[in-house]
Parts: structure tokens; C-alpha cells; sequence
């Protein structure tokens, strides 16, 4: 019978580690400790923090207030629903990434550049779509890449690679043109790869003050704007608009607030600030 759950979880999205996980929380019916869970299911305890904090992220595991360290399942109606949202969702993703290609496949084909209402704005939720989608636009991208970088930040991942999307189009020549807000300067996500990013080629700029948005904008036509919200599921939603009179727009903003910054200064020690919760978690632009 568990092992008939578990291939069901796994069909839900839930890798081995996490399927085990729930069905330990569920089978126990009150929150537990990591240390508990490892004993129970044999989850490596090197493995542990990560696989929780995924589950987490999915809605099916609880961390809330009252249980310190400890952990809680969500209700298997409850969960259950909420993985199939989540399928569905990323089922509605690839529908929509499936017609982009097609579209800009045909586009590229016909030698007309077009800017059609179906492609024209577009609504990102997973932060693992949104990383990938990033490095790509930072792929293609032809001639510069202007980014407002405020707190809090988002997709720690990327970071922790050194933005790899980045350091490949400042190979190939691309100009990026960075400003940061003074408070970002002294994140751990950012201070430490500060000077490697400004030595592979990035100008940075602080802003002293408050940025009014995160952006970044890729040859002055498409921009990307993450937005916080007030969903538990989706505290960030990413909007990324193909557009090159919004585009203008938005660079005669960033170089007015280019003008208003001044150059980083490198080699003044900064407390790299951690981040204050999991549902931002921050990385750069």
C-alpha cells in the first residue's frame, strides 16, 4: 500500500524524498522535527532542509508560527488539490511557451518583426521558469542590458552560479549598465560577486535611495518587471513586456536615475545582510 502512495505522489510531481516526507508527516498526524523525519523515512540528513523547504514551497507542508523547527502536513484533500494546480499551471505554462516559439519561429521565417497582442505581456509565477526565462532573454539579447536593482531580491540560484546568462553576453560583447539601491550593496547575494561582475565588464552604480521598481531591460524593447504580492503560493510574479515604445520609455527613466547614482566603490567593508524570509529570497535582477 505505501509503496502504491508513494508511485501515486511521485505522479503528482513529488520526487521519492518528498513523497516519503508527507506520508511520514501525514502518518504521524502532529508536526515533527527534521531529526524525527530523518529517522523515519531515511532521508539522507545532508538532504533534509532542502527537500522540506521544497515541499514547502508546493503548499503541502507546513512551517508556520507555533511549531519552531518543526514540520506539519497539509491535509491530503487539500495537498492534493494544490499539486494538481500546480500541474496545471505548468501545463498552462507550456502551452504558452509552445505558442511564443511558434510565433516567433514564423516571424523570423516571414523577415517581419511584429509586436502582436498575443505575445505582447506576459505573467511568469514559478521561480523556476522565471530563472530559466532570464538566462535566456540574457542570451539573446544583442547590444545591452539595463537592470534597477532593489530589495528584496529574488532567485537565489542564479546568484549562487554568478549569473552565468550574464558573464556569456558580457563575452560577446554586450553592455550592462547595473544601479543598485545602497542597501542591495550589503546583501550576501550581491557583495561578494560584486567585484567579479564589475571586472567581467558590468558598470554599477549606487542609487542612494529607493529604486521605484525592480527591472531589467533587454536592448531597450523588452522589459522584465518582478512584482511583489500578497499570495502566499506566489509572493513574486515576474512581467515580462515585449514592447520597444515601452522599452524607450523605460531607458530615458534609467538614465535619469543612472545620472542621479554614483559609481560603486569597491573594497569598503559591508554586513552582508541574510534574507528575512523564504518567499523572496533574493538573487540579482
Amino acid at each position: 500500500m505505501k509503496e502504491n502512495q508513494l508511485a501515486t505522489l511521485e505522479k503528482f510531481g513529488l520526487s521519492t524524498a518528498e513523497a516519503q516526507i508527507y506520508l511520514s508527516l501525514t502518518r504521524a498526524g502532529t508536526p515533527m522535527r527534521a531529526s524525527a523525519i530523518v529517522a523515519a523515512t531515511g532521508v539522507p540528513r545532508g538532504s533534509i532542509y532542502p527537500t522540506l523547504s521544497s515541499l514547502v514551497e508546493k503548499g503541502i507542508v507546513e512551517n508556520g508560527k507555533g511549531y519552531g523547527s518543526q514540520f506539519a502536513a497539509v491535509p491530503a484533500e487539500e495537498a492534493l488539490s494544490r499539486l494538481i494546480a500546480a500541474e496545471k499551471e505548468k501545463l498552462s505554462e507550456a502551452e504558452s511557451l509552445t505558442a511564443n516559439l511558434i510565433r516567433e519561429i514564423q516571424s523570423r521565417a516571414s523577415g517581419r518583426e511584429k509586436v502582436s497582442e498575443a505575445n505582447l505581456v506576459e505573467v511568469i509565477r514559478d521561480p523556476r521558469v522565471c530563472s530559466t526565462r532570464l538566462q535566456k532573454l540574457q542570451q539573446e539579447v544583442e547590444s545591452e542590458v539595463d537592470a534597477l536593482v532593489k530589495a528584496p531580491l529574488i532567485l537565489t540560484s542564479m546568484i549562487r552560479r554568478a549569473n552565468p546568462g550574464e558573464a556569456e553576453s558580457l563575452r560577446r560583447g554586450v553592455k550592462h549598465r547595473a544601479i543598485y539601491e545602497s542597501a542591495v550593496l550589503e546583501h550576501e547575494g550581491v557583495a561578494p560577486h560584486l567585484a567579479s561582475w564589475i571586472k567581467a565588464g558590468e558598470e554599477a552604480r549606487e542609487y542612494k535611495g529607493n529604486l521605484p521598481f525592480k527591472l531589467a531591460l533587454f536592448d531597450a524593447k523588452i522589459a522584465w518587471v518582478p512584482l511583489e504580492t500578497n499570495a502566499p503560493r506566489h509572493p513574486v510574479v515576474s512581467v515580462l513586456i515585449r514592447h520597444p515604445a515601452l522599452g524607450k520609455a523605460l531607458r530615458l527613466l534609467f538614465d535619469y536615475l543612472w545620472k542621479e547614482s554614483k559609481p560603486v566603490k569597491l573594497g569598503t567593508k559591508r554586513a552582508h545582510k541574510r534574507p528575512h524570509n523564504g518567499a523572496t529570497a533574493p538573487s540579482k535582477k
